[in-house]
């Protein structure tokens, strides 16, 4: 039997805060003025076969390792405000990975987490540094068309080679503000689109399919088709036949 590989990466952000457990409240807490970042990135490979209705089947999980990324102290008055000046940095330390890691949803993640447990920790602190261990998680995954005799896949035309043309999908694809109740699931990545922890914008097909946006944009570097239901984008060659 032939394979014919495809593949395309997500980012997932993991967010792990190691917050210490006071038994008493000091008299005097010290107020946090820094913030220090220990960042971990993780590999794994995930290897999928599509059957040919469609359907995918995981063969195998695989983690290829785990390693230190980088350590950084910032002013909590970063956190403390909007997004884009801990994206800056992020983006600094994150260049070797620029088109795998999102920094502009680690930004986000982490302000969201600061936010939300800062009252806490400045009442109960003895120290004017607190740590946080950040997980990244970059999972690449691997997808195995069946391929017949005449290097057609799906028993026809072959629809997952060919992108889609980058012009068409900026005008196609409609930005969707995905609230924390959505419970629709991205099945490219199988997480729910409306998870708000995660930051991340859903995108919107003509077909009415919903996808996270980092997501549908790897897969149609691979393919002009829909996951779900094959709707056909147009490709460079469509729009110059028309012009």
């Amino acid at each position: 039997m032939e394979y014919q590989i495809s593949r395309y990466s997500t980012t997932a952000v993991e967010v792990d805060i190691d917050v210490p457990k006071w038994t008493k409240i000091p008299k005097h807490p010290s107020p946090i003025e820094l913030i220090g970042l220990l960042f971990t990135l993780r590999r794994r490979c995930n290897r999928f076969q599509v059957l040919e209705n469609g359907e995918r089947q995981l063969v195998e999980e695989q983690e290829i390792s785990k390693v230190p990324l980088c350590d950084h102290q910032f002013p909590v008055e970063i956190f403390n405000g909007d997004s884009s000046s801990l994206f800056q940095y992020l983006c600094c330390s994150f260049e070797n990975y620029e088109s795998k890691i999102d920094a502009e949803v680690v930004a986000s993640v982490l302000i969201e987490q600061w936010i939300e447990i800062r009252n806490q920790v400045n009442s109960r602190s003895r120290d004017k540094v607190f740590s946080m261990t950040v997980n990244l998680t970059i999972t690449d995954v691997v997808l195995q068309y069946v391929v017949g005799e005449d290097g057609s896949t799906f028993g026809g035309e072959d629809h997952r080679v060919v992108p889609a043309c980058d012009k068409a999908l900026k005008k196609m694809l409609k930005r969707l503000e995905m609230r924390e109740e959505d419970e629709r699931v991205c099945v490219i990545c199988l997480d729910e689109v409306g998870k708000k922890k995660n930051g991340r914008i859903g995108l919107e097909m003509p077909c009415l399919h919903v996808f996270h946006g980092k997501c549908i944009e790897n897969w149609f570097k691979n393919s002009h088709c829909c996951p779900i239901c094959r709707f056909e984008m147009p490709i460079s060659s469509d729009l110059d036949e028309d012009s």
